[in-house]
C-alpha cells in the first residue's frame, strides 16, 4: 500500500508540556475513551516527529442526501464553527493540520442529485468559505493544508488498495457505517466507507477528526449491551479494516453536533429558518433567532439556542480570551493580520467574562448562565439579543470576505445554479 504525502511535515517542537498539549487536543471531547487517551499520550511522547491531524470537509461540501434532496440546500450552517474552531486548539497543541476536501466521496454519496460539473465548483466554494472562517478566527492560510481527494483517488496505487479493501468487506460492513449509506438503494454510497478509511493512509495522518455522528451509538434499549457489528460507524470501519491491510490504527477525535434552532438534529438540507447560515444577513440572523423557541425549562439538544451559546459562541469566546493573554501554545502566529478580537462580552465587563447578556449580566461559566436562565434570572429575549449580537459580530468578516471576492461569488453561482443571490445586508 502506498502513501501519498501531500505536503512535507516538518518537526515543529511545541513550547507546551505533553500534558498541556493533551489538554488542548482533548478539550470538549465528550466521547473520548481511555484507549484513545492513551494513544494520544503515546503519540505526543514521540518528539522526533510532528503529529498529523486531518479533518474531512465532506459534510460541508455535499449536504443534500440521495434520499431527501430538497431546494433548501444552499450554504453551510454555523454548526461547522464547532469543528473549524476546534482546529485552533489542534494548531495550538503543535500538530500539523490538513483539511481534506472529499470531492470523490461527495460525488459517490450524491451521484443522482449532483452533476459532475458541479463538483469542482462546490469544492472551490467551500474551500473559500472554510478559509474565510479560519481567517475570522485568527488562523492564516499558511497554517494548514487543503488536500483534494481527487489528488490520489484515481491513482493506480489507490485503486489497487481500494480493491483489496473491498475484497475484505461484505455489503453489511458498508451499510453498518451509518444510515445514509445503510439505507441507500444505490451502489455508489456503499463505496464511501472505503474512501474514508483509505484516506487515513493516503494523507499519512495520525489523527482523524470528525463529527460524533461518525461514531454510531447503541439505541437506548441496548446501552448495556456489548457493542455489536451493526452499531459500528465510519471510524470503527477503519479501526477494523486497516489492520487487515497491515496498516496501523489511527486515533479518532470527534466534535459535538449542533442541534437545529427548533431543537433536535440539524442538517444543511433542513428549511432555512431552522439554522443560521454563514452568509445570512444581520436582519435574517435576528429574525431566525427571535423566531426560535427558547423555553427556560429545556436544555440542549432540545433548546437549540442554548446549544448555540454552549457549543459555538462559548468555545470561540474562550479562545479569544486566551489569545489576549498570550495563551496560543505552539501557534505563535495565531491572530496575526486580524483586528484584536474581544470575547463576546460588554466593554467594562469583569475580568474573565466570556459572555454578557443585556441587564448587566456577565458570565465566565456556561453552566452558571444556563442555571440563571432556568431560574428566570435571564429572560429569553435578553438571551436572544446577546446571541444575535455575538453571531453578527462573528459572521461579519465572513460576509465581507464573500462580498469582496468575485472568485467566491462566481464559484457560488456555478456550484448552485438557479439559487437566489446571497443577501448580505
Amino acid at each position: 500500500m502506498s502513501t501519498i504525502v501531500t505536503a512535507e511535515t516538518k518537526l515543529n517542537p511545541s513550547p507546551l508540556t505533553p500534558e498541556a498539549r493533551y489538554a488542548l487536543l482533548t478539550r470538549r471531547q465528550t466521547l473520548l475513551t481511555p484507549p484513545t487517551g492513551d494513544a494520544i499520550k503515546a503519540l505526543l511522547a514521540d518528539t522526533t516527529r510532528t503529529p498529523v491531524l486531518a479533518w474531512g470537509a465532506f459534510l460541508l461540501l455535499f449536504c443534500p442526501s440521495w434520499r431527501n434532496y430538497t431546494d433548501w440546500e444552499t450554504t453551510a450552517h454555523i454548526g461547522y464553527f464547532i469543528p473549524i474552531a476546534k482546529l485552533t486548539d489542534f494548531l495550538r497543541s503543535g500538530v500539523s493540520v490538513k483539511i481534506l476536501v472529499l470531492s470523490t466521496y461527495g460525488h459517490m454519496i450524491n451521484h443522482p442529485t449532483i452533476h459532475p460539473s458541479q463538483i469542482a465548483h462546490r469544492a472551490s466554494y467551500y474551500k473559500q468559505l472554510v478559509r474565510s472562517i479560519l481567517a475570522s478566527l485568527g488562523i492564516a492560510p499558511t497554517q494548514y493544508t487543503f488536500v483534494d481527494e481527487t489528488s490520489y483517488t484515481f491513482t493506480r496505487e489507490f485503486m489497487a488498495d481500494m480493491y483489496s479493501l473491498i475484497a475484505l468487506m461484505t455489503q453489511k460492513d458498508a451499510r453498518d457505517t451509518g444510515d445514509e449509506v445503510g439505507e441507500s438503494e444505490w451502489l455508489s454510497p456503499l463505496l464511501t466507507p472505503v474512501l474514508q478509511t483509505l484516506s487515513e493512509v493516503y494523507l499519512d495522518m495520525d489523527i482523524q477528526f470528525g463529527g460524533e455522528d461518525q461514531a454510531r451509538q447503541l439505541p437506548p434499549s441496548q446501552k448495556e449491551a456489548p457493542l455489536t457489528p451493526p452499531q459500528r460507524g465510519l471510524f470503527t470501519h477503519s479501526e477494523i479494516f486497516l489492520p487487515q491491510l497491515n496498516q496501523r490504527k489511527r486515533i479518532h477525535l470527534m466534535n459535538c453536533m449542533l442541534p437545529s434552532l427548533l431543537g433536535g438534529k440539524m442538517s444543511s438540507s433542513h428549511p432555512p429558518h431552522t439554522k443560521i447560515e454563514f452568509l445570512d444577513a444581520p436582519h435574517i440572523v435576528r429574525a431566525k433567532i427571535f423566531g426560535a423557541p427558547c423555553d427556560p425549562a429545556t436544555l440542549p439538544p432540545e433548546n437549540g439556542l442554548l446549544a448555540v451559546v454552549r457549543d459555538v459562541l462559548w468555545p470561540i469566546s474562550q479562545q479569544r480570551w486566551e489569545r489576549a493573554r498570550g495563551e496560543v501554545g505552539a501557534n505563535a502566529e495565531e491572530g496575526s493580520g486580524v483586528p484584536v478580537q474581544r470575547p463576546f462580552c460588554d466593554e467594562g465587563a469583569p475580568e474573565g467574562t466570556l459572555f454578557s447578556v443585556p441587564g448587566d449580566l456577565h458570565y465566565a461559566s456556561y453552566p452558571l448562565l444556563a442555571t440563571d436562565f432556568a431560574k428566570g434570572l435571564v429572560s429569553p429575549d435578553a438571551l436572544k439579543t446577546a446571541i444575535v449580537d455575538a453571531l453578527n459580530a462573528l459572521l461579519e468578516p465572513i460576509r465581507r470576505a464573500y462580498a469582496e471576492s468575485e472568485e467566491w461569488q462566481q464559484a457560488d453561482r456555478l456550484a448552485y445554479p438557479g439559487e437566489e443571490p446571497v443577501e448580505l445586508c
